[in-house]
């Protein structure tokens, strides 16, 4: 117990950091003596739920993994890239699209290999009159997803871009 509170005193960052920390600290000191399997984080934050909905902030749980605290990790990094895209998403329902712009290049940024954020970074970028920008970035989620095309082309259809066909043959759609 000595070894999980350390980690999770010394640790940077917020709860959800710490108490992986911790969950690290215990694996150090020697785990569980069934061993490894799953690992779980429950962080509840009022009215931080996605969307708004509910108290869950952060509800996430890794079963019968080899090595579980390594998923958890990972699982969260993509839980805060995905609530940046909400918020990007948000940001760029409001009209706000130079906030919505920085939020989703921050998204990006932690693991660039997330087609979502791309596809609303090429959305934004076409408001802003970045013709070029949009483009790069749709090309980007088709090269992570080439099952993102469907999803472009419906966008028009959505109102979250005009109609372009000069956009959907530079793309290659």
């Amino acid at each position: 117990m000595t070894r999980i509170a350390q980690k999770f005193e010394v640790t940077r960052g917020d709860l959800a950091d710490k108490l992986i920390a911790a969950l690290e600290g215990g694996e150090e000191a020697g785990g569980d003596a069934r061993g490894r399997q799953s690992a779980a984080l429950l962080v509840v934050r009022r009215n931080c739920g996605r969307a708004g909905y509910g108290d869950r902030y952060i509800d996430l749980r890794v079963e019968d993994h080899p090595n579980p605290i390594a998923e958890l990790k990972r699982l969260l990094l993509l839980h805060r890239i995905y609530s940046l895209i909400d918020e990007g998403e948000e940001k760029f329902a409001k009209g706000d699209l130079e906030s919505s712009l920085a939020v989703l290049i921050k998204a990006a940024s932690p693991n660039p290999n997330v087609d979502d954020v791309y596809v609303d970074l090429g959305v934004v970028y076409l408001r802003l009159g970045k013709k070029q920008e949009a483009i790069n970035a749709f090309k980007k989620a088709l090269q992570l997803n080439p099952k993102m095309r469907n999803l472009i082309k419906q966008l028009p259809k959505f109102g979250w871009m005009e109609l372009s066909q000069e956009i959907f043959r530079e793309i290659g759609i």
